[in-house]
């Protein structure tokens, strides 16, 4: 008797361990598949009565809204979300079907009260914008920024021996984050920064080895951020030395440009009087917190220095049939486009015209904002140049 009783335990643990490594390889796997801007989710429902069909729709709208309550999460970090939570809730959260601009069921498990599903959903930005914007929360000042950290952290002990850790060692290890990142996400999303989620959305690359190494070479960081599809690589070390000291460096990089935005570099020595075992750690932490807040104001500043003085973009216009065609588009630019400061003729032959465009905005965004406007001229196909000009081969236009 106690043996069948034991047998049934047994066999009981071993299939939920089964299930368990399962679902942990549909999770695992689907993580691979997804998307940067993607999120991961999942959502159950109740079978009630047997209506399964029922929990189904249960289940894919609490994943819908869970999907759209972490986009808030991360689009407007910790303290805001919390000042705003109350707005959000009532005016947004209700709207989250319609903010979600695609769906899609990874997996599916009905158990005997409850159908769970597990869902990659992908947030209509534009259109969360809009909404945003109509109960007045757009307007807070943040960059809005996708920011990769890229800070070893480096612990010599007392007791002999170093704890050295830097994720792009090896970035198919899953590493985690160390308390270096952990703080720097928090403050950085505290300012309005997206922080990327390099254990969700990895690449596949061919790494070299130089975008291994320890100490990192600012083209190499910069590679890494450009397979991250991100604004901002943040370049650092965190050092414990022993009993002697702590060292905090930290420099952000524009991916684009590879300019150097703001930078940090400060040392506190650990005092030589008696102390707890654990306070260089703690000393690193308050250091950490410190270089950041001081690096931060100055990165806003500089970021909104340069979105005031706008970028140039080059537009290049192929099978112009005549000189009022690019006058046509030119007006629509200046006219129709927020954030267009002024446009300059750099380039005239036969039928093409190249222009240059100096735009206040997010670069990245504005070819998909001019061809999504209701009065965008004509219908082309396009292309871009390998130093992110945008070319138009018109095929017809509108008005003709």
């Amino acid at each position: 008797m106690i043996n069948r009783i034991f047998n049934k335990t047994y066999t009981g643990r071993v299939l939920v361990l089964v299930l368990v490594y399962a679902l942990f390889f549909q999770v695992f796997y689907a993580y691979a598949k997804v998307d940067q801007d993607d999120i991961i989710v999942i959502g159950s429902g109740r079978i009630i009565k047997g209506n399964v069909a029922s929990a189904r729709n249960d289940a894919i709208s609490e994943a819908i809204v869970k999907g759209v309550e972490e986009y808030l999460v991360m689009y407007f970090g910790s303290e805001e979300i919390v000042s705003n939570f109350s707005k959000l809730i009532s005016e947004v959260i209700p709207s989250a079907k319609d903010i979600v601009e695609n769906f899609y069921i990874l997996a599916e498990e009905q158990a005997s009260s409850k159908f769970t599903v597990l869902a990659r959903i992908k947030v209509n930005e534009q259109m969360m914008e809009e909404i945003l914007k109509e109960i007045g929360l757009l307007s807070i000042n943040r960059p809005s920024k996708k920011v990769l950290f890229m800070v070893s952290q480096k612990i010599d002990s007392q007791f002999g021996g170093t704890e050295i850790s830097y994720w792009w060692k090896d970035p198919e290890g899953n590493i985690g984050l160390t308390e270096t990142d952990l703080a720097l996400h928090r403050l950085f999303e505290d300012y309005g920064f997206i922080s990327v989620n390099r254990l969700r959305s990895l690449p596949e690359y061919e790494y070299s080895q130089g975008m291994k190494n320890f100490n990192l070479f600012d083209e190499d960081a910069l590679k890494w951020g450009m397979l991250f599809s991100c604004d901002m690589v943040v370049l650092g070390k965190c050092e414990v030395s022993g009993q002697e000291f702590v060292n905090v460096v930290l420099k952000v990089m524009d991916v684009e440009t590879g300019e150097v935005l703001s930078a940090v570099n400060q040392s506190e020595n650990i005092p030589k009087e008696e102390h707890p075992a654990n306070q260089p750690v703690l000393l690193m932490r308050s250091l950490v917190d410190r270089s950041a807040m001081e690096l931060l104001p100055e990165l806003v500043k500089t970021i909104e220095f340069k979105e005031t003085v706008g970028s140039n973009i080059i537009i290049q216009l192929n099978g112009l049939a005549s000189f009022r065609q690019y006058r046509v588009f030119r007006d629509f630019l200046l006219n129709e486009i927020n954030g267009v400061k002024s446009i300059t003729q750099t380039r005239v032959m036969d039928s093409s015209i190249s222009i240059q465009v100096n735009y206040v905005g997010e670069r990245d965004k504005f070819q998909d904002i001019i061809l999504r406007h209701s009065r965008f001229p004509f219908r082309a196909d396009v292309s871009r140049t390998d130093l992110g000009g945008i070319v138009f081969d018109i095929k017809s236009f509108f008005d003709n």
